[in-house]
């Protein structure tokens, strides 16, 4: 396994557990969920980047989220796959673009069959295929805060 697609794993891990168990901070959490899964430095970093800037832009990429979602109020959207989301919405997002928007949905219908139920992986891939569709043609701007 890449060293990105560990980093995505250890982040998403991460904010499922941030969210599931709101008690304690991120980069600790993320330490002790590195340690176990015994993830390199740089690893472990790429795996903070995502993490911080999730939570840095985590209302706009949840108000994203509730408008793409058609039919479904984000508290119905199951916690993995609302993480999920909210990762790969990051990755398409940042403004250094280092990562194309179809490898980003690629990756995050990955972690769905990794992670999410039987049928994640569509709907994940629904909706970022839409926010990739409207980035494109400039009707999605990047958030305001940003690394």
């Amino acid at each position: 396994m890449g060293k990105r697609r560990k980093g995505r794993e250890l982040a998403l891990q991460c904010l499922y557990s941030l969210e599931v168990l709101p008690t304690g901070g991120a980069e600790e959490r993320l330490a002790d969920i590195s340690r176990e899964e015994t993830a390199e430095k740089t690893t472990q970093a790429f795996a903070w980047e995502l993490l911080s800037g999730v939570k840095e832009n985590q209302d706009y990429f949840d108000r994203l989220i509730s408008q793409y979602a058609t039919n479904w109020s984000l508290d119905r959207v199951a916690v993995i796959d609302r993480n999920i989301l909210r990762l790969s919405l990051y990755e398409m997002l940042r403004k250094n673009e280092e990562i194309p928007p179809a490898v980003c949905i690629d990756e995050a219908v990955e972690l769905a069959k990794s992670y999410g139920s039987e049928d994640s992986y569509r709907f994940i891939n629904g909706i970022l295929n839409k926010v990739k569709e409207d980035l494109e043609s400039g009707k999605i701007d990047y958030p305001q805060k940003g690394p």
